[in-house]
């Protein structure tokens, strides 16, 4: 089952003081957390929110005992759930074929 993961950046940000706006990239938590407790040190609310525009793909399959998984990127959800609706169309009609291990030994283009 794919999974659909949103790894956009996360943006800090205080209303009316936009030179305190930061961005931070995703999984950097630690760096959010210190960010908002030196604004609140400071004596403003920061407001936190995730932007939506990076959105990445999980792919999972387990085949014979063998797992194979693989991610693509995406844009926007539409185009992440698109992909998903995709690929679980392939799975259902027996079309998917993983590339990945011919692509890494330069078979394929």
């Amino acid at each position: 089952m794919p999974t659909i993961v949103n790894r956009s950046k996360i943006k800090v940000s205080v209303s009316r003081r936009p030179h305190l706006t930061k961005l931070f990239s995703y999984g950097n938590e630690d760096a959010v957390a210190r960010y908002i407790e030196e604004l609140k040190a400071e004596g403003y609310s920061p407001a936190v929110r995730q932007l939506e525009n990076c959105f990445q793909v999980l792919l999972r399959k387990v085949a014979n005992g063998a797992k194979r998984s693989g991610s693509q990127t995406c844009v926007s959800r539409e185009e992440a759930e698109e992909l998903v609706a995709e690929y679980e169309a392939q799975e259902r009609r027996g079309g998917y074929r993983d590339d990945s291990a011919s692509r890494r030994d330069g078979l394929c283009p």
